[in-house]
């Protein structure tokens, strides 16, 4: 993770990958070009457009929930596939080797697919993703809490962070129901939920709002990070998580434990619902 500023070892803990590391994926990062905005802009395809206000500003809104998953990620595949053969006519390809993964390219290959479109593509739904694509539809999709959080502008959140963490919860709570039963939404909203509880603890008389997600497993892992000091960056600072019981926090039987009891909870009762654990 790339860090921002003098809060960069606290934020990099839930934020997948930021805007600066788009190009810090490519393991030829130092032989290929200044990965800034106007470098990125001149090294993409002609028929590139401006960045994608979708990704780099804000979340598309997901559409209409009727829509099943299924076509979600059918209609993903075919609208990346479409963007990433007009890259290709321009030499570009959405990839990790020299000159690819730039902004630009993130952009382009991504413009039009709003959030739940995203989440498909970086949760490889249906098998239908290749790595890369899994890799740079993370990158985006972090880079859109990053600027829902107003982290676009350091200084700003340094003046106001419970404001920003609120702003990061906000902006999760609203993604998709596919999206929030993934152990990475778990993991990123635990996160922002235990920092912003922290920081409010830190200014008597602020009025804290219930950022209770509702989520068992989040609420265990928020009362986690709250009760010892490190447990945040046990299980979220290894990118993107697809199973938080392989991380190392959970070889502890009791942690185990805890995790698969909260999992449970969420099975039996068929909604999420508040759990105490570690407390």
């Amino acid at each position: 993770m790339s860090s921002i500023g003098a809060i960069g070892n606290s934020l990099s803990s839930y934020m997948s990958l930021t805007k600066s590391d788009v190009d810090s994926t490519n393991p030829n990062a130092s032989q290929a070009p200044d990965s800034s905005a106007s470098s990125a802009s001149a090294a993409a395809p002609a028929t590139t457009p401006k960045p994608s206000k979708d990704i780099t500003v804000i979340a598309k809104p997901s559409g209409a929930t009727t829509k099943s998953f299924a076509d979600v990620t059918v209609d993903a595949r075919a609208a990346l596939s479409a963007n990433e053969a007009k890259m290709k006519e321009s030499g570009h390809v959405l990839g990790m080797g020299e000159n690819q993964g730039t902004q630009a390219d993130v952009d382009f290959a991504f413009a039009g697919l709003d959030r739940r479109s995203l989440y498909a593509i970086a949760s490889n739904s249906g098998g239908k993703f290749s790595q890369d694509e899994q890799t740079f539809a993370q990158v985006a999709m972090g880079q859109q809490q990053t600027t829902a959080m107003g982290l676009d502008n350091p200084s700003a959140f340094i003046s106001d962070p419970t404001a920003g963490f609120l702003a990061g919860i906000k902006f999760l709570d609203s993604v998709s129901t596919e999206e929030k039963s993934s152990d990475n939404w778990r993991a990123n909203r635990a996160a922002l939920q235990a920092d912003y509880q922290s920081e409010v603890s830190q200014h008597p008389g602020t009025k804290a709002e219930n950022v209770d997600s509702g989520d068992p497993v989040v609420n265990m892992l928020a009362n986690a990070i709250k009760n010892a000091a490190g447990t945040k960056y046990s299980f979220v600072s290894d990118g993107y998580i697809t199973d938080l019981s392989k991380l190392s926090f959970f070889s502890d039987s009791k942690n185990a434990s805890a995790l698969q009891q909260a999992r449970n909870q969420i099975a039996q009762t068929g909604s999420q619902s508040r759990i105490d654990l570690f407390v």
